[in-house]
């Protein structure tokens, strides 16, 4: 009788503390949050692109776009979503041809949406088509997008560390080389004629719509998916639970090598032209499939 009266106890202490948790829920969803209030420009610069070798963007949090674009000068536009307090203002450093864009703002937090962070910032980057030079992108929360034009220029190296936060190339970039280092997020090659590309994180998938270069991909936890592909130079994929799936172009010249622990293999040729490029794929946990 004992046992059964503790039973009953402990079942209303749970159902209660359900309540309690369904109760904080519903009030964060329709008290907690706070709706967007438009769209205010805090801060716009323009910089002559002249002498410039670099253009780094070090930024806190923010979404940032960046767009290859048919004008005469670096333009740099910052936008607050939410207007309960002004934002710190971007600066823009010069040191010896390589300018840096720095912010200090962070994400906000109220105990009323613990699952929401807002981000109160985001940049559109005008990079002139004219540039030729090396971008470089450091985020710490939130996403970076490219959009350009098969009339931009090539540049030289893109690099973007990224700890939380997607990458998405909308549009068709040229470069010799685009690196990237992040920690979560995914990964949208888009259109990209590079001589090498090399990408490195843990957390997310990759994909490409049309890629041509040499690919070096270490992928923790997430699959890679590329389509019309030509490798311009010995080549490795790896992951290690997550599928890989390559879709080829006739212009490839490459011998496959492949090794998957728990998962099925599926290349149609292991050598394609003369196979004067190593191309390696493995994951551990995954299919690989190249067609």
């Amino acid at each position: 009788m004992e046992n059964k009266h503790s039973t009953n106890i402990i079942r209303a202490l749970a159902f209660i503390f359900i309540l309690m948790i369904l109760g904080f829920v519903i009030f964060s969803l329709f008290w907690g949050v706070e709706p967007l209030k438009g769209t205010n420009l805090v801060k716009e610069m323009e910089y002559s692109i002249n002498q410039i070798h670099q253009i780094s963007l070090d930024i806190n949090t923010a979404d940032v776009n960046i767009i290859m674009d048919n004008i005469p000068n670096l333009k740099i536009e910052q936008y607050s979503n939410l207007q309960k307090k002004k934002q710190k203002e971007f600066v823009l450093e010069n040191e010896n041809g390589a300018i840096t864009v720095k912010d200090n703002n962070s994400f906000s937090f109220s105990p009323f949406k613990p699952w929401t962070w807002d981000k109160e910032v985001y940049y559109n980057i005008y990079v002139p088509i004219s540039y030729q030079q090396d971008l470089k992108v450091k985020i710490e929360e939130g996403d970076v997008s490219v959009t350009s034009s098969r009339s931009s220029s090539q540049l030289r190296n893109v690099n973007l560390s990224l700890i939380t936060g997607d990458f998405i190339n909308d549009g068709y970039l040229r470069l010799e080389e685009f690196k990237l280092e992040g920690i979560t997020g995914d990964v949208h090659l888009g259109e990209m004629d590079a001589n090498h590309i090399k990408i490195k994180t843990i957390t997310g998938d990759i994909k490409g719509d049309k890629v041509n270069a040499a690919i070096d991909i270490g992928l923790t936890t997430g699959d890679v998916s590329l389509k019309k592909t030509l490798f311009k130079g010995n080549s490795q994929i790896s992951t290690v639970p997550g599928d890989i799936s390559i879709f080829l172009t006739e212009e490839n010249d490459c011998t496959f090598s492949s090794k998957t622990t728990l998962g099925d293999i599926n290349i149609e040729r292991k050598t394609i032209g003369r196979g004067t490029y190593q191309v390696t794929l493995k994951t551990t946990t995954g299919d690989i499939k190249v067609k």
